[in-house]
């Protein structure tokens, strides 16, 4: 990580880091902590003595590897205001899925589907993002005249484990 990622997430060497992953949307979650196992920051330019490398080699090894071509480049990372973790990384782009903002649209998804989902107006100009059963949400979303069709013409979602997952993603 870049030195203003370190900064910016209040980082020092040395810091313990906990690592969270949410699968099914190949996702990183750093946070520093005084207790965790196996993760340290170190320089990612020990001659320098710049940028921040989080690492535990085991974990690469044994589990991260064989979800992810390994080394990444280019990861902009996304930092939370209010949540206990400071920094997502996103490790491949998210697999949206689209349907027309219609009873028929929502009636595509599964009754129990939780994830988040984006409501897309004109140009696919983002006009609401939220997260829940989704079905239940876009169906809410219908019955809401400030929706109301031609305001939104479709949604786009990405199915997710559980909703703990849909809100640190949302």
């Amino acid at each position: 990580m870049v030195q203003s990622v370190v900064e910016r997430a209040k980082w020092n060497i040395g810091d313990r880091i906990q690592v969270g992953f949410i699968e099914s949307a190949k996702c990183l979650l750093l946070r520093s902590v005084s207790d965790a196992d196996g993760f340290k920051l170190a320089y990612a330019n020990t001659r320098k003595k710049t940028g921040g490398r989080v690492f535990c080699n085991a974990f690469i090894r044994n589990y991260l590897s064989t979800i992810i071509a390994l080394p990444k480049r280019s990861i902009t990372p996304i930092f939370f205001k209010g949540s206990d973790w400071h920094v997502a990384l996103l490790l491949e782009p998210i697999d949206w899925r689209t349907e027309e903002f219609s009873k028929t649209g929502s009636n595509a998804l599964s009754k129990d589907a939780v994830g988040v989902y984006k409501l897309l107006g004109n140009g696919e100009v983002v006009l609401r993002i939220g997260e829940g059963k989704i079905r239940d949400r876009i169906n809410a979303h219908l019955q809401d005249s400030r929706f109301a069709p031609p305001t939104v013409k479709s949604f786009r979602y990405v199915i997710l484990a559980d909703s703990v997952d849909s809100q640190l993603m949302e």
